[in-house]
């Protein structure tokens, strides 16, 4: 790092620097964690509602809702990667550098990690993964609603950064 023409302890190169790696990062996670819940859900016998079939317990979901669901979450977040790389405001930013960060990316990683566990009928991981998840995404979401709360003058900010992490 000595080499580098850059200060990088100064805080804006630093804020630079974490938006570069989110922009890289994020889509990349997104990528992994949709290819890996359509291999599992589609390409492997038995699927990830094939286990729910297979196990059912009384609180077990209606697989075509979770699918929708987990569809509208992925939507959400592709939203979130196009505002992530056409960012421009400064509260915008911070939101996505502060607010959400490098959590995001780990969740969608302990999703596709989540999707092979479950697959492969490892309920112990794969229930670790899923607390996991809810711990990485309620820091998250507590950090977004205290730090950058969602303002009416920001509405894309709201749809793109606060509802995807919100549904998730």
């Amino acid at each position: 790092m000595e080499g580098l023409p850059l200060d990088t302890s100064h805080p804006a190169v630093r804020d630079y620097l974490a938006l570069v790696r989110l922009q890289v990062l994020t889509p990349l996670s997104l990528l992994v964690n949709i290819a890996t819940v359509v291999v599992c859900a589609t390409l492997v016998s038995p699927g990830i509602a094939g286990i729910a079939r297979l196990h059912p317990t009384s609180i077990t979901p209606n697989s075509p809702s979770i699918a929708a669901y987990v569809g509208f979450i992925f939507l959400g977040q592709i939203g979130y990667c196009l505002l992530l790389v056409v960012a421009s405001k400064a509260e915008t930013k911070a939101a996505l550098i502060k607010g959400v960060g490098m959590s995001l990316v780990l969740s969608n990683f302990a999703m596709a990690l989540w999707a092979i566990a479950w697959v492969m009928q490892w309920f112990l991981l794969s229930t670790i993964l899923q607390g996991i998840i809810l711990l990485l995404l309620l820091f998250s979401n507590v950090s977004l609603l205290i730090y950058h709360p969602p303002h009416a003058s920001r509405p894309l900010d709201t749809a793109l950064i606060h509802a995807p992490l919100r549904f998730f």
